[in-house]
């Protein structure tokens, strides 16, 4: 099931968009030999929105959270995946052992759902028949700009 998030305005309050009250990942964005495109740039502003808590109904994502992921995300993308050897593997798990780190002292933090999106993407590229370059931009373009607009929208530290 891929994840569904709720819209919300600059505020943090409950918007729609395109006549929905939430939007829905799809792991495909990922798989375009053309780059991600707007669609899935628009899903990330909404996310990032999400993940740094602005409805208060949660605790949001900290900054230094979702910028150690993106870190490794990077050191895979300078060395290109097929050259990355375990690295593009290891991401699953590191993910895994973020969020039980993170679940420990707040329950309610909004890591599991980055994680449930991480998840998605990552397996729409590990079930591929072929993992291309191309491929790893595509997620790697879409978490940098989960990052941009977490920070936008004022992610904690």
């Amino acid at each position: 099931m891929s994840l569904k998030i709720p819209t919300l305005d600059a505020k943090g309050q409950p918007t729609t968009v395109n006549g929905k009250d939430h939007l829905i990942l799809d792991p495909n964005w990922v798989t375009s030999e053309k780059g991600i495109d707007t669609q899935a740039v628009d899903f990330a502003e909404y996310f990032g929105k999400y993940l740094a808590g602005l409805d208060n109904r949660r605790e949001g994502m900290t900054t230094t959270q979702i910028r150690n992921f993106f870190g490794e995300v990077r050191k895979i993308q300078m060395k290109t995946v097929a050259k990355s050897g375990g690295d593009f593997a290891m991401l699953k798990p590191r993910m895994a052992i973020a969020k039980v780190r993170a679940t420990k002292d707040s329950a309610g933090n909004r890591i599991k759902d980055f994680e449930q999106a991480i998840v998605q993407l990552y397996d729409k590229i590990e079930r591929g028949t072929e993992k291309t370059d191309q491929q790893f931009q595509n997620f790697a373009d879409f978490i940098e700009a989960v990052v941009a607009y977490h920070k936008a929208y004022g992610g904690k530290n």
